[in-house]
């Protein structure tokens, strides 16, 4: 059992490292592409603190979203996991028919994932977008 938890524990730490760059990347792009709007912002008097803000805001907002929209797609798939009839082992003679069956805990855990992995990955592009001169953001639009 030890063994299995750990392999577990090693998969879990590879998946929500996978996650956490996923949405660092898909974060990173969508300031990228909207430098020119937060440099607008800027020369309309908006301060580098409103606008690092701002972009922290929208992301958590999209986090709970998301992770809100992920829970419930699990949700769905656990309830009809048993139309599936999955077998176990695979490959025997006499075995059982596995059910998914979701468990609080971890479907709070995996919420908390969701949304959290956003606010790290939104506190350096916002950062840096606030930090970027306004002639240069709105040169990024042309």
């Amino acid at each position: 059992m030890e063994l299995y938890d750990r392999q577990f524990g090693v998969l879990q730490l590879i998946i929500l490292l996978m996650v956490l760059l996923s949405v660092a990347n898909a974060v990173n792009m969508g300031v990228f592409e909207r430098y020119g709007e937060f440099g607008t912002l800027q020369a309309l008097g908006n301060t580098r603190a409103h606008v690092c803000r701002l972009v922290v805001v929208e992301n958590m907002l999209l986090g709970m979203i998301g992770a809100g929209l992920g829970v419930i797609l699990g949700l769905t798939l656990a309830g009809a996991s048993p139309a599936v009839r999955i077998p176990m082992p695979p490959n025997s003679n006499q075995g059982y028919t596995a059910h998914i069956r979701p468990v609080l805990l971890t479907v709070v855990l995996a919420w908390i994932v969701g949304f959290a992995a956003t606010v790290p990955a939104a506190l350096l592009p916002a950062r840096r977008v606030s930090r970027t001169p306004v002639v240069d953001a709105l040169r990024q639009s042309i």
